[in-house]
């Protein structure tokens, strides 16, 4: 998205508006409503990268058709759901103590 700016780097002002709950509020609508715009992808991947996988699963079905989005967090559940049936003190197959 970003290749033919100086750098190859999204603009500062991104970042700026990641940072905030208003901003990120406003990229959940904008992106409701321009479901194909690769700038609204990036910064909800960005979002998802800041650790705010709660937030974007709060939003709900309006963001379900981004699919990274949906793998992301469904790969979330799916590790705490596990951790939590798993004993205390037995490793997790993700984190090397699983047999291939």
């Amino acid at each position: 998205v970003f290749m033919k700016r100086a750098g190859g780097k999204p603009p500062a002002w991104l970042d700026q508006l990641t940072s905030t709950p208003q901003g990120r509020a406003l990229i959940y609508q904008l992106s409701a409503a321009h479901r194909n715009c690769l700038v609204l992808n990036f910064a909800i991947q960005k979002i998802l990268v800041q650790g705010h996988e709660d937030e974007v699963a709060s939003v709900g079905s309006s963001l379900a058709s981004y699919f990274t989005v949906f793998h992301r967090l469904l790969a979330t559940r799916l590790r705490a759901a596990l951790a939590a049936c798993v004993p205390k003190g037995m490793p997790l197959p993700w984190q090397g103590g699983g047999k291939a």
